[in-house]
């Protein structure tokens, strides 16, 4: 049974099974009389449907962000035959139909937008359930309001990314553990929604203690009965056979062996994700309490909040529980912003307790009201969004390059061409940093790559004069001595974001020698030129092999040979950057 305490206001009778009702609300208790109970419920719902309605013209204005491009990547993979990731790839067997709409990656990513804007309405439904659980119908409200509004949340929580339908997945199978009775149907339907959750993203198992502390709570009720522990390890079962059959169905579209990949995948995300020491994002944590006081001081509340509850310690164990995924800032390695979006859901729901501290000094509707000012003020200072520039370069690309460019990039910009890196972050680069492997180098030398995309800050700090080798947020440089020679000595600036396999080579007399890393055929550009002993005029076409080049004889102008067949270069100026928003 739900709890009461001076500073809450009381819970409304729940139809739901297994819920006992809970007290009238009296008359002492400050700003929660009945008038204000309902005009609350307005005011909050009223808050809560305009800031999803502002947040969901953001689906269609927000730029891409990298991580959309590249799990969209995943999608051209899969169609290919080349993925090789059995685990966190699920969503290409939900969106491969994307790819055949009009548009490019841009216009599609907008698309599957749509559906992870539904997960985040599930999302909020469940925090809005699950917090009335505990206090009542105006608090749940509330709660969902300091989720939405919370910037991080604001951002990204319709991205395409795990976390939208894992944290619904989840959310749906907490529901239904909190608040219906353990039955057949709850056992089925709870076990499905954790394995497929599972197949989604395997970090759902950092929202073991939230699950734990509620199974804890109904065990209790139950007074602790044997047979609840049964009906709790056959959904476990459920969840874990489920799993496996999604796994094994789905791995049949991947390439390699599907167990040996996903044994690898498990093994490089215990090692790097779960690491102690400092982690790359701490600073995002500071920022985000920064950003969103209102929430910071609900969070800070909670213990107080708890400590004065008159509860039963099921039910304050169950909260703790809820609370606790807050602590993974400490340990986990990826909680960059969208991670709050699968984050905060739970610790909210915990935090309800503590709603009403707030609501004692400037009641209900006053804090509805501030949530949604802090909502609307966040999307107010948002910068200028450049989705256009990146459908505009997307465009040119695909018009320009041919089909078989390999090239560099951050995450997979052009995912209809074949991407020669890995998806270069932090942890990826970390792992590489500590076994002492090139990148870029290892890959010009097993196929040409052409192309060159300055999609990110580090290619920029690459190709600046002089070159200042620079440091991820973990501490590893972006490039390693030999990458950043040979992809300096490899590109040159041809448009845009652009970099193209070619060599600068200047006038005068003396012979001139450079080092090919992309075979291919090339285009004269400037003035004409002596090499290995043939003479090229401008505009003529040369190919030329892997290894060491010599131009001779007398030069009168500076020329260039340049990678490709006369690429056209677009008339008009490129667009102007960042391409991309910030977090």
């Amino acid at each position: 049974m739900a709890a009461t305490h001076p500073f809450l206001c009381a819970p409304e009778v729940s139809g739901m099974t297994g819920i006992a009702a809970h007290p009238a609300p009296t008359p002492a208790r400050r700003g929660f009389g009945i008038v204000e109970r309902l005009s609350a419920r307005a005011v909050a719902g009223a808050a809560l449907g305009l800031l999803l309605l502002v947040q969901f013209t953001q689906v269609f204005r927000r730029a891409i962000n990298w991580d959309e491009f590249w799990h969209y990547n995943h999608l051209i993979q899969f169609q290919n035959g080349e993925l090789a990731r059995p685990l966190n790839t699920l969503h290409v067997r939900a969106f491969s139909w994307v790819t055949d709409l009009p548009g490019n990656a841009v216009d599609h990513i907008v698309v599957i937008r749509l559906f992870m804007f539904g997960c985040e309405l599930a999302i909020v439904a469940g925090i809005i359930a699950l917090a009335t659980r505990f206090t009542d119908r105006v608090t749940g409200l509330l709660c969902a309001l300091a989720y939405l509004s919370f910037p991080f949340v604001f951002q990204h929580g319709y991205s395409f990314r795990f976390d939208p339908p894992s944290t619904a997945l989840m959310m749906g199978a907490l529901w239904v553990l909190a608040v219906r009775p353990l039955d057949v149907r709850s056992m089925l339907g709870a076990g499905l929604l954790i394995g497929t959750a599972l197949m989604v993203t395997i970090k759902i198992v950092l929202l073991l203690p939230a699950f734990a502390g509620i199974l804890w709570w109904r065990w209790s009720e139950r007074r602790f009965a044997w047979d609840y522990v049964v009906r709790v390890a056959v959904t476990g079962a459920i969840a874990l056979a489920s799993a496996g059959v999604i796994f094994a169905l789905h791995s049949r579209g991947i390439a390699g062996v599907a167990s040996e990949n996903a044994a690898n995948i498990v093994e490089g995300s215990g090692a790097t994700m779960f690491a102690l020491e400092a982690k790359p994002y701490w600073p995002v944590a500071i920022a985000a309490a920064q950003m969103a006081p209102l929430v910071t001081l609900l969070l800070a509340l909670f213990p107080i909040a708890l400590w004065k509850w008159k509860a039963t310690r099921a039910e304050k164990i169950a909260l703790v529980g809820l609370y606790l995924p807050l602590t993974t800032l400490l340990f986990y390695h990826n909680t960059a912003p969208y991670y709050y979006v699968f984050m905060l859901p739970w610790v909210l729901i915990a935090c309800s307790i503590a709603m009403p501290f707030i609501n004692a000094r400037i009641t209900a509707s006053g804090t509805a009201a501030l949530f949604l000012v802090f909502g609307l003020i966040g999307y107010a200072f948002e910068e200028e969004s450049p989705i256009d520039k990146q459908r505009a370069l997307i465009d040119t690309a695909y018009a320009t390059f041919p089909k078989d460019t390999a090239y560099f990039d951050f995450m997979g910009m052009l995912a209809e061409r074949p991407k020669a890196n890995p998806f270069v972050t932090p942890a990826t680069l970390k792992q590489y940093h500590l076994a002492n492997r090139s990148i870029y180098r290892a890959a010009m030398e097993e196929r040409p790559v052409p192309l060159l995309v300055d999609d990110d800050y580090q290619f920029q700090q690459l190709f600046a004069e002089p070159y200042v080798p620079t440091l991820t947020e973990g501490g590893v440089p972006h490039f390693s001595p030999e990458d950043a020679e040979a992809l300096r000595d490899t590109y040159l600036h041809w448009w845009g974001p652009f970099y193209l396999a070619g060599e600068d080579i200047p006038s005068g007399s003396e012979p001139y020698r450079f080092e090919i890393r992309v075979p291919g055929t090339y285009t004269v550009e400037g003035g004409a030129l002596a090499l290995d002993g043939r003479t090229y005029r401008p505009g003529e076409i040369v190919t030329i092999d892997r290894g060491a080049h010599v131009v001779t004889g007398s030069r009168e102008k500076p020329a260039r040979i340049i990678w490709g067949e006369r690429l056209h270069r677009p008339s008009t100026p490129p667009p102007d950057k960042p391409y991309f928003m910030g977090w």
